[in-house]
């Protein structure tokens, strides 16, 4: 029964719309509403009335235009995640602060002021994009997603042919920005969230298709090398692959294919053995590769419950404002700050997890399940190598250590993720249709 040549039916509609705000619901909402009145209609016509008839009973039994939206209009009322939104800010000033204090003990090469300066400017832009993207329609970047895989693969060429390195791992510039190659990772996770969505993973194509997606950046971040962003991309791909859809045996494939190459990458240079396990006992290497572990062991088993206050060494930890600042935390707050640090992230990567199951778009469902996996691997691999459990790598503590392109770019995702959570209500159809 089609409804659209009914002037009651379409009035009404309109009047219980125009009484809900967000308008970008509407389209769900007219949807609903059409199908509730033709499911009312068919009864009426069931027992005999017109078409006419029945539709504008339908119309009639639905209720006042006036009050269903207002109703409405309580239900999908736009608001933002407020969690995400205090676990954020709580965690992104204890980070400016962190390295603000670190600077001004002469233990990063920013003088205090400088750090400071930068740090509230990166702020300042990386708010203004999470707030751009929380207005924005996520869902019309679905279209783009294999360019942004393509645009990204190319930044990562262009930063193993022109890149310079740093503390051994390859930067590039655009203008102020020092982007290093982990920053691409939550852009991939974009890509393939569109790329994966509908995806049909029964075609031989496409089986082959995601083989290629997953291997290609893997073959790039091999020749940076990263094998933490070897890692991070890995488990991406999986969970991406899972919530896509993909059965067991692909997924099961997946997992071997990723374990040969990250396998292959260690043991296919023999230094690379040594620098991977040293961590198991860095008194093998106490000058060399294994310097670093002692000393983050030494800092981390002097700092106590409440921490030594302002009297770490310069030069006893480099780089300690990037990879190394959870050290500092505990050294200079004490264990409990640090306890606490890590009960802030798990409770920001399980509220962004919760968030899945309220979406009902299955695009943003594949986007928030990446961004939880990049962040959850980045939190787990940056703790657990700072306490000597992990090999080291390059990979910062999200929101807390210094980097202004890796800050914006985090909240470039929590502009998204804040988006999705706006829109969860509205199906991929209200879209599409």
């Amino acid at each position: 029964m089609e409804l659209g040549s009914n002037n009651k039916a379409r009035e009404y509609i309109n009047d219980v719309c125009s009484q809900v705000r967000f308008k970008e619901i509407h389209k769900e909402i007219s949807l609903e509403i059409q199908s509730h009145i033709t499911e009312l209609a068919e009864e009426y016509l069931n027992e005999g009335f017109t078409e006419t008839d029945s539709i504008n009973k339908a119309v009639a039994q639905m209720g006042d235009a006036i009050t269903v939206g207002n109703q409405l209009n309580k239900v999908h009322k736009s608001k933002p995640e407020w969690g995400i939104l205090a676990l954020t800010f709580m965690l992104a000033s204890f980070g400016i602060i962190t390295n603000y204090l670190i600077a001004t003990q002469g233990a990063s090469y920013y003088n205090p002021s400088s750090i400071l300066i930068r740090s509230l400017s990166f702020s300042i832009l990386g708010i203004a994009a999470a707030v751009g993207l929380y207005f924005f329609d996520y869902k019309k970047i679905k279209p783009y997603s294999k360019y942004i895989y393509i645009i990204t693969s190319i930044f990562i060429i262009y930063s193993i042919l022109f890149g310079r390195p740093v503390n051994g791992l390859l930067r590039f510039s655009i203008g102020p920005f020092v982007i290093p190659v982990e920053a691409c990772l939550l852009f991939y996770v974009i890509a393939l969230s569109g790329i994966m969505d509908n995806w049909n993973w029964n075609q031989p194509k496409n089986i082959l298709y995601s083989l290629g997606l997953l291997i290609f950046p893997i073959i790039l971040m091999l020749a940076v090398p990263s094998l933490d962003s070897i890692l991070i991309y890995s488990t991406a791909f999986l969970v991406l692959a899972i919530m896509s859809g993909a059965k067991l045996k692909y997924i099961l494939g997946i997992i071997g294919s990723e374990i040969i190459i990250f396998l292959f990458q260690i043991f296919s240079r023999p230094y690379r053995v040594k620098r991977f396990f040293i961590f198991l006992n860095p008194n093998k290497d106490p000058s060399g590769s294994g310097y670093i572990n002692i000393q983050l062991s030494k800092v981390l088993h002097s700092a106590g419950l409440l921490g030594q206050g302002f009297t770490f060494k310069p030069g006893v930890i480099p780089e300690v404002h990037t990879d190394f600042i959870f050290a500092y935390v505990v050294y200079t707050f004490g264990w409990i700050a640090g306890l606490i640090l890590i009960a802030l992230f798990i409770s920001f990567i399980v509220r962004i997890a919760g968030l899945v199951g309220l979406v009902k778009n299955n695009y943003g469902k594949l986007l928030l399940s990446g961004f939880a996996a990049v962040f959850s691997i980045q939190f787990l691999w940056n703790i657990l190598m700072v306490l000597g459990l992990a090999p080291l790598g390059g990979t910062g503590l999200p929101f807390i250590s210094y980097g202004g392109t890796q800050f914006i770019i985090n909240m470039i995702v929590i502009g998204l993720i804040l988006g999705i959570y706006r829109r969860r209500n509205i199906r991929e159809i209200a879209f599409y249709a």
